[in-house]
Parts: structure tokens; C-alpha cells; sequence
């Protein structure tokens, strides 16, 4: 805990939340990012596991979530933007829940929009699913876009 902002002096040790903590703040100097201005290198979005990284991705290609089979357009949930994301990369991942959980951006660019997907934190099964792939699924998936 030495390296993330805390106060063991209160209760909680300062945080508000179990969100608080699970989002906690590193302190300055702590995780220093590796060459943040190589546009060439991906800086991990969270502690985590790789699992998969997909390039040239396609509408309807299929990506793993949690047991359950998603295609581009799925991940975005349909966005009207989708297109922009056709010959990008998908990178995922899954995290450990004893794991730091900030989200930072991987790649540079510009954020444009961000949206709220509403959705459950474990899919349900749908006729669509089919087997289990033979590698543990992805618990996150992260989507990057280069710099306009």
C-alpha cells in the first residue's frame, strides 16, 4: 500500500468506498510510464493479464468476454461509429480482483466521445454461445484508436 495515496491514521484509511479503493490513486513518481512519448508503445490500460491481441479486426470478427462469443459491433454496442474501429486493434486482457484498477489510456490520441454501455458484469448465455474457448476467457477488453 506503500505506493498508493492512503492515510492508515483514518478510517478505512481514507477511503470513501470499496470503488475509492479499488480505484485507488498511486502516489507521485509511483509507475512512472515507460516512454510516454513513443506514440510506438502500448502502455498496459491496468494491471492485467494479456490475452489476446487482435489486429486488422473486422465488424463481425469474434472476441471472448467472459465465456461469451462479441463481435466489434457488440463491444461498442452497435455505436453508429463502429466503422472507425474496422482494421483497428483489439487488445484484451483480464485482471486479478487483488489487482489495481485505474483505467489509463494506452496509446496517445484524442478522446472524442465516451459513453456509458450499460450492461451486465457477466453476460448471460444466449443461443449464440457456443463452447468455451480452450483458453481461460478475458475478463476486460480495451479498444485503442491511433491519433487522428
Amino acid at each position: 500500500m506503500d505506493q498508493f495515496v492512503h492515510d492508515p491514521s483514518e478510517e478505512h484509511w481514507g477511503f470513501t468506498s470499496w470503488n475509492d479503493f479499488f480505484t485507488r490513486h498511486f502516489k507521485d513518481g509511483e509507475r512512472p510510464v515507460a516512454a510516454p512519448d513513443e506514440d510506438r508503445i502500448i502502455t498496459s490500460v491496468c494491471e492485467s493479464t494479456p490475452y489476446k491481441i487482435s489486429t486488422g479486426v473486422q465488424r463481425r470478427d469474434e472476441f471472448w468476454v467472459k465465456e461469451q462469443p462479441y463481435s466489434l459491433e457488440d463491444l461498442l454496442a452497435h455505436d453508429s461509429d463502429v466503422d472507425e474501429f474496422v482494421d483497428g486493434a483489439v487488445f484484451q486482457a483480464f485482471p486479478s480482483a487483488a489487482n489495481y484498477y485505474r483505467w489509463h489510456s494506452p496509446v496517445a490520441g484524442t478522446v472524442r466521445r465516451a459513453s456509458s454501455i450499460r450492461a451486465r458484469t457477466s453476460p448471460r448465455r444466449t443461443p449464440r454461445a457456443r463452447t468455451r474457448p480452450s483458453r481461460p476467457s478475458p475478463r476486460v477488453t480495451s479498444r485503442t484508436r491511433p491519433p487522428a
